[in-house]
Parts: structure tokens; sequence; C-alpha cells
């Protein structure tokens, strides 16, 4: 008994420091509770702010070429206290197109050349020719669009474009494409814009 109290007392100064010590936290997660967007309580902070986007789309399921074709506008809101410089659009898509690196194997016949993007409009004003213009880079599933005007804070900016794809039919391990039966499931099909958050404001991805 006396053996057993004394090692409670002996452990109890190191259980009381690791109570002391405060959980880890990532540093763009400190940085946001500092400026106020994020709160450690897991509510929103006081200047908590989310960018969001309006999307008209017109699809077609062409089964016959076993290919989608659409176009799209989309209104993105920049509700950030920054000055947007860069979008980035997601094609997810190209996860199955030629040459992309992927961590997981897939059939050989759903690989294909990608999503095919016509020009960008934006604002009606001035336009993005992905695959020729330098303002339009491709990573990964990704296409990173330099805007010539940049978006202000609380200002929108509206994109157009065109873009058709060949669709997976073979068996995989996938979430879109030819099922059976002349059925098909089809998701994440259109270009859309990526989440920009106050996390992403700490490692400046606004270019």
């Amino acid at each position: 008994m006396r053996t057993t109290l004394l090692l409670i007392i002996c452990l109890l100064p190191s259980i009381l420091r690791a109570q002391e010590n405060p959980l880890y936290e990532p540093l763009n997660y400190i940085h946001s509770v500092e400026t106020g967007t994020r709160s450690r309580d897991g509510n929103p902070g006081p200047d908590y702010w989310q960018n969001h986007s309006d999307y008209n789309i017109s699809v077609k399921l062409d089964t016959a070429e076993g290919k989608i074709f659409g176009s799209e506008e989309i209104t993105y809101y920049n509700e950030s206290p920054e000055i947007l410089r860069t979008i980035v659009m997601r094609l997810y898509p190209n996860r199955y197109k030629k040459g992309a690196v992927r961590n997981v194997a897939i059939d050989p016949g759903n690989i294909h050349e990608g999503v095919s993007l016509d020009t960008i409009f934006i604002n009606d004003s001035t336009f993005i020719i992905p695959g020729v213009d330098r303002r339009a880079i491709y990573f990964g599933t990704n296409l990173l669009l330099v805007l010539a005007e940049p978006v202000a804070p609380g200002k929108q900016v509206r994109l157009k474009c065109k873009w058709n794809y060949k669709i997976p039919t073979q068996p995989d391990n996938r979430r879109t494409g030819y099922l059976k039966d002349d059925t098909w499931f089809i998701g994440y099909f259109y270009p859309q814009i990526a989440v920009y958050d106050d996390q992403e404001d700490y490692f400046n991805l606004k270019g």
C-alpha cells in the first residue's frame, strides 16, 4: 500500500505537467485564430469569411461516343480581405489523363487525353486558352489561371468555358463512368473553382 502511494505521489507532478501542455496546433490554424477568422472552441471567428461560386451548367452525355460535353458560366465571389490574382479550377477527370501521376493503379482502357477545355472567357473582356496561354498552368487535376485583372475584396469575377472528356468504361476503382446495361454514373464531371479560405491565405497562395 505504501509502495503504491509513493508511486502515485512520484507520478503526480508528471501528470500535471502533461495536462498543462496545450495540444499541437498547425501554424496556419494559429495564424487564423490570431487574425480572428477561427476560434479555438470550433466556432467561426468574428472575422470569418468564405468565398463561393454560382454555376450555370449545360451538359450532354453522348453514350455512343462515351463522352461528356458541357458548357458553364461561373460567378466567383471574393469574400476574403485579399486581392486574388489567381484562381484554381479542379479538373478531376484528369485523373485518367495520359501521363498523369496516380497513387493507385487504373485500368489502361480508362486512360484518355484529359479534359479538353476550350477558351476560358473572363468577364467577357479577356480570355485564356488552356494548353496555349502561359497564364493557364496545369498541375495534376488542377488548372491555375493567372488573371489579367485581379479580383478585389467584395468583388466577383465571371468565367465561361466549354469542355468535354472521355468517360471511363472499364471496371476500375472509380466513382464515375459506365456501369452496365446502358447505365452511367457521372460524378465530378464539371470544372469547378477550388476552395480558397483563410488557411490557404497563410501560405500566400493568392499570387
